[in-house]
């Protein structure tokens, strides 16, 4: 049996295992998961915000660009190389709307984007926006995501 690994908000996980990431009730925030799969080693965080002005104290992966640039240099030190790094993201939905903030899960899901493509790592996957909540799975020995809408 696979072993599973919580990912919770905020939390990141790299590994070259059998292992599958879970994040679960990913509202606005937006899992992204960067893998090298001809090594098969990759990674999996749960991103609460967009982008950030300081990184937070044992969450290294509450913002964007940080969770990216970290996932990245993990998946690496673990032997996967930088051509070969491929994304999968899910989330973003329009949880939480206001005058003030704007939509805030499709702000998640633009960062997300932008720093991927500012990083020239394509995205082979994506199930974003919308109003529901999803629980979504990521297993490194197959490289898929499973997305479960929660309606």
């Amino acid at each position: 049996m696979t072993e599973l690994e919580e990912i919770k908000i905020g939390e990141m996980e790299i590994t070259d295992d059998e292992k599958t990431m879970v994040a679960r009730a990913l509202g606005s925030c937006v899992a992204v998961a960067i893998y090298d799969g001809e090594n098969e080693v990759g990674g999996m965080a749960h991103i609460l915000l967009g982008e950030g002005s300081k990184e937070k104290e044992n969450k290294p992966a509450f913002y964007a660009d940080k969770a990216i640039e970290k996932l990245i240099r993990d998946i690496r030190r673990s032997g996967g190389e930088r051509e070969n790094l491929e994304a999968k993201i899910a989330g973003g939905a329009s949880m939480f709307s206001s005058r003030s903030n704007g939509d805030i899960g499709n702000k998640n899901t633009e960062t997300v984007i932008k720093e991927l493509e500012d990083r020239n790592i394509p995205i082979t996957g994506k199930d974003i926006g919308g109003t529901h909540a999803r629980n979504v799975r990521f297993k490194i020995g197959s490289m898929s995501m499973k997305v479960e809408s929660k309606i």
